[in-house]
């Protein structure tokens, strides 16, 4: 997938999990390419493969992904895949 097309379809959501943790991984995109709102849209497929951590951290001050992280910490797998991400958020 072209990097221009793969970041206008993560911004509206339109790819499965997969796809968008294989493209971001595989083509080397940073977590800086995509806005907090495409990031959000993600948050659990990103939680799942224990990527948190590459989120930039001024990122966090964005509501969309305020609401995600507090959805995605509901699943206690989530916690232990991205524990450093989690104790954060509890300070």
């Amino acid at each position: 997938m072209e990097r221009r097309h793969f970041l206008q379809t993560a911004e509206t959501g339109a790819l499965e999990w997969e796809s968008f943790i294989d493209v971001f991984i595989n083509q080397k995109i940073t977590f800086e390419e995509i806005s907090s709102s495409a990031i959000a849209n993600y948050l659990k497929g990103i939680a799942n493969e224990g990527l948190m951590e590459l989120i930039p951290s001024n990122y966090s001050y964005y509501e969309d992904l305020e609401v995600a992280v507090i959805v995605v910490f509901e699943d206690p797998s989530n916690i232990c895949k991205n524990s450093s991400i989690y104790t954060a958020q509890l300070e």
